[in-house]
């Protein structure tokens, strides 16, 4: 579920609020987190796990039981990225 700003209502990109730590939207922030950033990370982020979704869809369809993000995040540094 999308979070919403608590000054102006619209969602908030979840690696923005994590950067700022607070619950608003790019365009109520005034400091220094770069809005753009965070914007462009969570596309990412978003497309990226999108991918890999897909990637498990069409393996499923194809009688592999393998769950390749389960796998990927074994073998990312870290966990997830």
């Amino acid at each position: 579920m999308t979070r919403l700003c608590e000054k102006c209502g619209d969602p908030i990109f979840e690696v923005f609020a994590a950067a700022t730590g607070e619950p608003i939207c790019c365009d109520c922030y005034e400091g220094d987190v770069d809005p753009l950033h965070c914007v462009q990370q969570d596309a990412f982020v978003q497309g990226w796990y999108a991918a890999i979704e897909q990637r498990d869809k069409e393996d499923r369809e194809a009688g592999v039981t393998d769950d390749a993000l389960d796998d990927f995040m074994l073998t990312y540094p870290g966990g997830e990225p």
